[in-house]
């Protein structure tokens, strides 16, 4: 699905859903279960979805603390590459 199409089904500007695939901007959290249905994501990957979508906008010292408890966190390791990335951006 192209990134136009995907924000014309989720009633989103294309440029806004450009940057949070970019990791320019997080994503709103109030939008992800549409998203998920939109995109036909169920089951356990429809979690992972939805808690790395939390994750983006967890404060960097609760990252810190999944990342140090060695439990799997989808989305998590990528999070801590691209967090500066982030930074001031709601």
């Amino acid at each position: 699905m192209s990134i136009r199409r995907f924000a014309v089904l989720t009633q989103q500007n294309a440029t806004f859903v450009s940057q949070i695939l970019r990791e320019q901007r997080r994503p709103p959290l109030h939008r992800m279960e549409q998203w998920a249905d939109v995109l036909r994501i169920y089951g356990q990957a429809r979690e992972d979805f939805l808690n790395a979508a939390a994750l983006a906008h967890a404060p960097q010292r609760v990252v810190d603390l999944l990342a140090r408890s060695g439990l799997d966190f989808p989305g998590l390791e990528q999070l801590l590459v691209c967090d500066e990335r982030n930074e001031g951006t709601p």
